[in-house]
């Protein structure tokens, strides 16, 4: 059984993947920085329940920002490059609220099992055999 709504999920996935692309190509952050911080807030438990507010109701910017602000105290904005291309940023973040959602293992649980930066070290790797 899933957390949330099959109708929701590719929403859920691309917030965390442009949250995730953005703190690392405009906040200047590392991939296990921003995971986390994502981890640490609380709102990984609220999103990998599907509320709404965070799987569908914000950008992958507003997601940073919030989770910045829950570790910090602070909002963080920073104007976001354009981009052409997915990052392996985007996909590890892509990827990972997936399988969240598909097996229904909280994300801390997730991260002991395989930490974020192995993520988008192995879709870094095949990003680089197909180009």
């Amino acid at each position: 059984m899933y957390a949330y709504s099959e109708l929701y999920i590719s929403s859920a996935q691309d917030v965390l993947g442009k949250m995730l692309e953005y703190a690392v190509y405009d906040l200047n952050m590392k991939v296990e920085e921003i995971y986390k911080a994502f981890l640490n807030s609380g709102i990984a438990e609220r999103f990998g329940v599907g509320e709404p507010k965070f799987t569908v109701g914000m950008s992958g910017i507003e997601l940073a920002s919030q989770v910045m602000h829950c570790i910090t105290g602070e909002y963080v904005y920073v104007e976001a490059e354009s981009r052409f291309e997915r990052s392996p940023e985007y996909w590890a973040g892509w990827a990972i609220a997936y399988y969240e959602w598909y097996r229904n293992i909280p994300f801390k649980k997730l991260d002991r099992h395989i930490p974020i930066q192995e993520i988008d070290r192995r879709i870094e790797r095949r990003v680089a055999k197909n180009i």
